[in-house]
């Protein structure tokens, strides 16, 4: 659980059947509170980050977080974030219409690998297509736990 960027980072991680909780934010006065998400992906690296079937919730009001924007680190302007999000459940503290934004105005979230996939839940209407990249059925099959970690397996 957390309020700004508490995913964030260069790795190729899966998260599946995890709970992420944004929090409530009595020190700000609006929207939004913050962003679930910040990958800081390298542009050679094909996977970023893939969230599938897990729950997003929060205690802020509706609408007052992000799901995510795009870290492009001055170490690294070449960075070129990846996150899909899939199968997953977003609770209406997911802003539904504009779910992502800019970190820098120099790197718009639009030129980012962002995406998602049969998600469900509040947080997830789609009221501008423009605002929310979907997968089709043909490129999810290429954002699985076995294509971003391959025969590796964490209990093993």
């Amino acid at each position: 659980e957390g309020d700004v960027d508490f995913v964030f980072g260069r790795a190729t991680a899966v998260f599946e059947h995890c709970h992420f909780r944004t929090l409530d934010r009595t020190d700000l006065a609006g929207a939004p509170y913050g962003f679930v998400f910040a990958p800081s992906t390298a542009a050679p690296n094909p996977r970023g980050y893939l969230v599938t079937r897990c729950r997003i919730s929060s205690e802020a009001p509706d609408g007052y977080y992000k799901l995510a924007r795009p870290w492009v680190p001055s170490s690294d302007p070449t960075a070129r974030p990846s996150l899909v999000v899939r199968d997953t459940w977003l609770g209406p503290g997911i802003d539904a219409v504009a779910p992502y934004a800019n970190m820098s105005d120099a790197f718009p979230w639009q030129n980012q690998r962002f995406a998602e996939y049969r998600n469900l839940g509040p947080g997830a209407r789609v009221t501008a297509a423009e605002n929310r990249p979907r997968l089709t059925a043909a490129e999810a099959g290429e954002h699985t736990e076995r294509a971003y970690l391959g025969d590796w397996r964490p209990d093993a």
